[in-house]
């Protein structure tokens, strides 16, 4: 419920794909016709290592093709997202039931629940990958489970799930492996308990799993051996092997103990505030994780429960409950591996690194969940503790419902929306200058509207290629420029939308979206004559924690030593870090102003965007 109506409001509001949500429907787009995807998309890895490479295969573009050709890139894209959610979480929910009975399914039902609050609303049908598979990480582990439980049936269910969280994201290529190396484990030490004939039937279901296999891994295959660009595969395990820094044992550690081994545990809160947003900086300098002794004593805690768990289950002969205990920790020690070997991202270490923790901490819901359902049995009758169990689910589902919008990920840029829209119009003008050439040289960093027009122009079938080679990556071989592009196209934001490119006559804007009226405008003048009279007269001071923030290198030394004829806090980012973060010694009317001082210059340096259009061999001054 929460998925259908958070997917059916944003559709009804005007919701459309931004940022690399844009590229991805585009590559959705691609399915069947001559830009066919062999690959994942683009990583940002490939800056880590040096090494251009893709996730390893388009199995989630294959997922949600049909939705987008029949109702289009917004319809199409959150609703084929939505019925991917939906899927997972209904795999998890019966494989529970088929594997353990009813309690054991209301107990996986309230854990999916758990698992879409953390979210929040505005996840729910989001493509982009670390959110867009977090349900189907919940399916695989569910289903995993049922193969460490001897039902040997669900083992294509789990390869295939494996092989969508592998070629979609790479953060999950060490901990899907290992789990299923676990699960597999667990399945054969604990043969006998469950099938004291010694014959559990693998045959069928490793003929049918080779065919999965086979089926979900051929496209990354073919591009391996016919790819122009060099094979994919080949170029991850030469990449997985460069020397890079890693995460590491220590910080895995703490990482580990603040999502899976206290408070608030996977809830929302964990989810937004356990690795804010701080780029360019690395968590283990700036972030207020637990410390590693009271970290390791948290998880041997955990460990522990789960362990005396698998034994009680056992002791019980209950193998299908002990299996459970057991994979969650397998899931641990995979967790642990994955962190230890994860490469640090281009700007730090970053959420989406490590999304897989949720999920992971939602099969321990369920452990915790059953034990204490089975340990209340004698005080209180199984139907009484399935009402408990069911009721806790549908609150937190209930709590879903209402429009949540996470800090992290395109969904962050979805006010952008209302500029882009003011695009569509204007972009009618490319659809007779044949192939476009897009020139991504003046797009700031995660910008949201380059990905709006790319899948603008899929959309209304204006074929447009690249030179850069990471959109080339993106986007396929067959998107790029060789000769066949009549007109250059780019972006720009802010003063350079309006006052950029003055003066040249082979240049122009076809598009123009302003983010501020007329009045606004002056408003942002005088509020910026008044900073500069501030820094000029009394200067800009820091508070008490301002001042920490400065000696822990939290506030860019730019912000208070600006370059030759900048004032401090000139910058946008400085201010805006350093007034909403409160570091700042401001009298209430100071404060006032310099919140609205900031809100103005955000939009007018992000959401006034133009279009501009120009023969091939013109470039962007």
């Amino acid at each position: 419920m929460p998925i259908v109506v958070a997917c059916t409001r944003a559709l009804i509001r005007g919701w459309g794909p931004l940022g690399d949500n844009g590229i991805l429907v585009v590559r959705a787009h691609d399915v069947f016709t001559r830009h066919n995807p062999l690959l994942g998309s683009w990583t940002s890895a490939s800056v880590v290592t040096g090494q251009p490479v893709n996730n390893p295969g388009p199995l989630y573009f294959d997922l949600i093709a049909l939705p987008v050709k029949v109702l289009g890139h917004s319809v199409g894209l959150a609703t084929g997202v939505a019925l991917v959610n939906i899927g997972a979480a209904v795999i998890a929910v019966i494989a529970a039931e088929r594997i353990a009975g009813r309690t054991t399914m209301l107990a996986m039902a309230a854990s999916v629940a758990t698992l879409e609050w953390s979210m929040g609303s505005e996840l729910l049908f989001d493509i982009w990958q670390p959110h867009a598979l977090l349900l189907p990480a919940l399916a695989f582990f569910a289903s995993a489970w049922g193969v460490a439980c001897g039902r040997i049936w669900f083992l294509p269910l789990a390869l295939g799930l494996a092989s969508l969280l592998v070629q979609t994201h790479l953060s999950y290529v060490y901990l899907v492996p290992f789990t299923l190396l676990g699960t597999l484990a667990i399945a054969t030490l604990w043969r006998n308990d469950r099938d004291p004939s010694g014959s559990p039937g693998w045959r069928r279901p490793l003929v049918w799993s080779g065919v999965v296999v086979g089926l979900v891994w051929s496209q990354p295959i073919v591009q391996q051996f016919t790819g122009t660009e060099g094979g994919n595969l080949t170029g991850l395990i030469e990449a997985s092997s460069q020397d890079s820094e890693r995460v590491g044992a220590r910080l895995g550690a703490r990482l580990m103990a603040e999502v899976l081994a206290a408070p608030p545990f996977i809830a929302r809160p964990s989810f937004n505030d356990t690795i804010p947003i701080l780029p360019g900086r690395l968590v283990r300098d700036t972030v207020p994780l637990l410390g590693i002794g009271i970290a390791l004593a948290s998880l041997a805690v955990l460990v522990a429960v789960l362990a005396g768990v698998v034994i009680w289950r056992r002791r019980q002969r209950c193998a299908e409950h002990a299996a459970l205990g057991a994979l969650a920790l397998v899931l641990l020690a995979g967790c642990a591996l994955s962190l230890t070997l994860m490469p640090v991202g281009i700007g730090g270490l970053v959420s989406h690194q490590l999304r897989w923790l949720w999920p992971v901490g939602a099969v321990v819901l369920v452990v915790v969940l059953t034990s204490v359902a089975d340990a209340l049995k004698p005080f209180m009758s199984r139907r009484v503790g399935d009402a408990v169990v069911l009721t806790a689910g549908l609150i937190v589902a209930a709590v879903t419902l209402p429009t949540y919008v996470s800090p992290h990920g395109p969904t962050t840029g979805r006010d952008s929306l209302v500029t882009a829209r003011k695009l569509d119009d204007q972009i009618d003008v490319l659809e007779d200058r044949g192939t476009v050439l897009i020139d991504v040289s003046t797009l700031l960093f995660a910008e949201p509207y380059s990905g709006y027009l790319f899948s603008e122009l899929a959309r209304r079938d204006i074929p447009f290629v690249f030179e850069d080679e990471s959109m080339i990556r993106q986007f396929g071989e067959g998107r790029r420029n060789r000769g066949d592009a009549t007109s250059r196209i780019w972006l720009r934001q802010g003063a350079a939308a309006i006052e950029g490119e003055a003066g040249r006559p082979d240049v122009q804007r076809i598009a123009l979206a302003r983010a501020l009226d007329t009045a606004e405008t002056g408003e942002l003048e005088g509020l910026e004559q008044a900073l500069r009279a501030d820094a000029s007269e009394n200067g800009l001071r820091l508070n008490d924690e301002g001042q920490r923030a400065a000696e822990e290198g939290r506030l860019p030394a730019s912000a208070l030593d600006p370059d030759p004829g900048q004032h401090p806090f000139e910058s946008i980012g400085d201010l805006n870090l350093a007034v909403r973060e409160g570091w700042l010694d401001l009298t209430p009317d100071q404060a006032t102003r310099y919140q609205r001082l900031v809100a103005l210059r955000t939009r007018q340096a992000f959401d006034t965007v133009a279009i501009f259009a120009a023969p091939i061999d013109v470039r962007p001054s």
